[in-house]
Order: structure tokens, then sequence, then C-alpha cells
């Protein structure tokens, strides 16, 4: 079957949630680092220019990403509870760590369908690329959190000279029973 569609691109007003996480970030920059020595092999995606990204599923595949997962849930549970009256909790589909070097960055892309998307940031250079939504950037930083509805269409300019390093996560809500 064949539908008809067609496609618009309206400008409207979508949430940006931001909160720093500063706590356990030299260790978890080891974390990633040694995961990249393990499996240096980057896995591909179409979106990313990036020096290095690991598997989809590294909260399953390697232990030391689960405290990250689990803190990525509490904080989205706690912003659905109090900016988007969603109750229930949020579950972890998918998340990933990526090591940019300079001049590397993001096409224009979303991660629907899941809910809720999420990038930590581990360890910026000063000059990193920020992260843009439509017309606004936003300037990142060692512990910034940014959560954002997964379907919102986001880019990182590939005209930064400095290097970060980050973990990204798409997150389900799950309703209460």
């Amino acid at each position: 079957m064949n539908f008809d569609i067609s496609y618009n691109i309206e400008k409207v007003e979508m949430p940006i949630f931001q909160t720093m996480w500063t706590e356990r970030l030299d260790k978890i920059k080891k974390d990633i680092l040694d995961h990249k020595k393990e499996f240096p092999e980057t896995t591909p995606d179409k979106n990313l220019f990036c020096n290095w990204r690991s598997n989809w599923n590294i909260h399953h595949t390697d232990s030391r990403f689960v405290s990250v997962s689990d803190f990525f849930e509490m904080f989205a549970q706690e912003l659905g509870e109090k900016f988007l009256g969603s109750y229930g909790t949020y579950h972890t589909v998918d998340m990933w760590a990526m090591t940019y070097e300079g001049n590397e960055g993001a096409k224009p892309h979303c991660h629907y369908p899941s809910t809720l998307s999420i990038v930590f940031y581990i360890d910026v250079e000063e000059n990193a690329a920020p992260i843009c939504f439509g017309d606004s950037c936003c300037k990142v930083e060692n512990g910034l959190i940014i959560a954002f509805p997964s379907s919102c269409i986001h880019r990182v300019p590939d005209n930064y000279e400095g290097k970060r390093i980050c973990i990204s996560a798409n997150l389900d809500h799950i309703p209460p029973p």
C-alpha cells in the first residue's frame, strides 16, 4: 500500500533540559578510554563523523556503564514528572560512547522513535563544538547533561577544533500500570 504523505517542517517550541553531573567524570572518562582500547573498532553511524563510537548498547555489554544508564533513567523520570506530566518509568534502549577529534560533528538527525534522548559531556576542550537545535546552539562543558525529545532534530557543527568525549542515550517511557 502506498500512502499519499505530505511533509512540512514547522517551527515549534521544544523543551531542552540541562543538568550537571560532575562527581565521577575522571572515572567515566577512564572507563570510556579503556573500553575504546578493548574495542578499538568504531561502530559505523551515518549521522556521526567522530573518531570512535562504541556499540549501541554499551550499558548491556560493559558493566562499567550501568551506573550511567541508571543516572539517565532517574534524571528522565524526574524531568518527566516535573515538566512533562509523564508518570511511570524510563528505560534506556540505546547507549553509546563517542570520542571526537577536532573538526568532527554530526549532521542533522533525530532519535525517533525513542521518547527522550540524552547527551552527557565527559571531557570537553574549551573550543569544542556545541550541540545545535534549529538555529540555537548550546555551548558544552564538562559534566553537562542535555536531554530532549527524541524527535527533535539536532546537529553538531564540524568546524570546531576542540576534542570531546561524551555518552549518548535513547530512553523510552513506560507508563504506570
